[in-house]
């Protein structure tokens, strides 16, 4: 059994996927026998590895999964467990940076032929589609403007000032093969939330999460050799990573309460 701590909550999960905008997706014609569900937002979270496919704005099919059973979820998709850590951490980042602008980001609203995917603990994991580009990064060493940038259901949070970055909220796994710079992704390659934070190829990154040898929130040197659009993630490890904090990689890993910070 993973031992748990106020700091951190090991979940499960699927790889939240480092693509680009370049993206290829299947385009899934409506049936008679499948039900049409209406909602003006894409839903923050539905049943593990669901895929929607939007038929026109607020109308989805859903062609793998299914809607969350039962009413233990409020509408962020989060358990009153999951959203006190949430809120929790949420406090600590006003604590610390209270007084700089808050900017939320949203998901895009639904068009047509929008296919969204959900990863192993039901959360968004990617969301394409075929004449629309979701995901355009940051020319690389760059950020957004100082401020305290929000998104996603467990409020992931990425605060910029003029020399610090502080990402804090959910950390994520992939298996690509082939990072940003063309480069074979190695262990102790990770990827961050491009469209906000790109920094530089090969931009050393301090990551805190749950340590099952330790059995505490214990940092760890890695290197930014790739990006992504990371719908509900502040930050993606590259697989064999997590190996630093005693884990076995597996598609479906994934952390809450994660940190990582850089200076510049």
């Amino acid at each position: 059994m993973i031992k748990k701590s106020y700091f951190s909550k090991v979940v499960c999960c699927a790889a939240a996927m480092t693509l680009l905008s370049g993206s290829s997706i299947t385009k899934y014609p409506a049936v008679a026998a499948e039900m049409n569900y209406r909602n003006a937002e894409i839903p923050p979270r539905m049943q593990p590895n669901t895929i929607l496919y939007y038929i026109n704005d607020n109308e989805y099919i859903i062609k793998q999964g299914g809607e969350l059973v039962g009413n233990i979820y409020n509408e962020n998709g989060l358990t009153l467990e999951e959203q006190a850590i949430v809120d929790a951490r949420w406090s600590e980042v006003l604590a610390e940076y209270g007084d700089m602008d808050i900017i939320r980001i949203p998901n895009p609203a639904p068009t047509t032929d929008m296919v969204v995917y959900y990863d192993g603990d039901g959360f968004i994991s990617n969301i394409v589609n075929p004449i629309v580009t979701y995901y355009t990064p940051l020319p690389r060493g760059t950020t957004k403007p100082n401020g305290i940038y929000t998104w996603g259901a467990h409020n992931n949070t990425l605060t910029i000032t003029d020399n610090r970055i502080d990402g804090r909220g959910r950390i994520t796994t992939f298996n690509d093969t082939i990072g940003e710079n063309d480069n074979i992704l190695v262990k102790g390659d990770v990827a961050t939330k491009g469209e906000y934070d790109n920094p530089v190829y090969g931009q050393g990154i301090a990551v805190m999460i749950y340590d099952l040898n330790f059995g505490y929130q214990r940092t760890q040197q890695m290197w930014k050799r790739d990006n992504g659009s990371l719908p509900d993630a502040i930050l993606d490890i590259w697989k064999d990573g997590v190996e630093y904090w005693g884990y076995t990689y597996s598609t479906s890993l994934s952390f809450d309460n994660g940190i990582y910070t850089y200076t510049r």
